[in-house]
């Protein structure tokens, strides 16, 4: 892999869009030491997704219980369950990113540790022959999509993908009939969409 990336044989797009199982698998070896970590950041996450929840539940209490009621006092306890929920939400989102970030970049600065490594083992001919700017901005390239990857691909998905778990539970908890159409509605725009997507990248 790493001889591809330095002969320019795998374009750096092409390689961000599609990691093998190979290339995951030595991503994973870099990051396996801090899986206790990459847990308690997850953990963290799901709780800061579920105080984002929360707060439109909060509203939905205000408007059709304390408003019409009058009762000034559950007024105020609710806003003030708003105000702790935002705090605690900030509290755990600082926990999760930090601890992310930190995985991220202990994983890539084990992984630039082994590319140099490689590099010293190549023979000086290679480094004749071989531009030294483009297997720089090879390195560098690669190494920074990874940093992307981790620190901003990786931290959204796992923040949508808890987002959608969330409010489908809230939904089928509500309305069960409504939630199972919601759900067959999604199956068919993703069908559509994963259809469509093929058609345009073979074009």
């Amino acid at each position: 892999m790493y001889s591809q990336l330095f002969a320019g044989k795998i374009s750096p797009l092409k390689s961000y869009r599609s990691f093998k199982k190979k290339t995951m698998g030595k991503i994973y070896e870099f990051a396996k030491p801090y899986l206790g970590l990459c847990l308690v950041s997850g953990v963290a996450l799901l709780i800061f997704t579920f105080f984002g929840i929360l707060t439109p539940w909060y509203l939905k209490v205000i408007i059709d219980t304390c408003l019409p009621s009058g009762n000034q006092g559950f007024l105020i306890l609710m806003l003030l369950a708003i105000l702790l929920t935002y705090c605690l939400r900030e509290i755990f989102f600082y926990i999760s990113h930090y601890l992310l970030y930190y995985t991220g970049a202990r994983t890539l600065f084990g992984l630039r540790i082994k590319l140099f490594k490689h590099l010293q083992t190549l023979s000086l001919r290679f480094y004749q022959e071989y531009r030294t700017g483009k297997l720089i901005s090879n390195i560098l390239t690669d190494v920074n999509m990874l940093n992307g990857l981790i620190s901003s691909v990786l931290v959204n998905l796992v923040i949508h993908l808890f987002t959608i778990l969330c409010i489908l539970v809230a939904l089928f908890m509500m309305s069960p009939k409504l939630s199972l159409l919601s759900i067959v509605m999604i199956v068919f725009q993703f069908v559509n969409f994963t259809y469509f997507r093929g058609k345009i990248q073979k074009n």
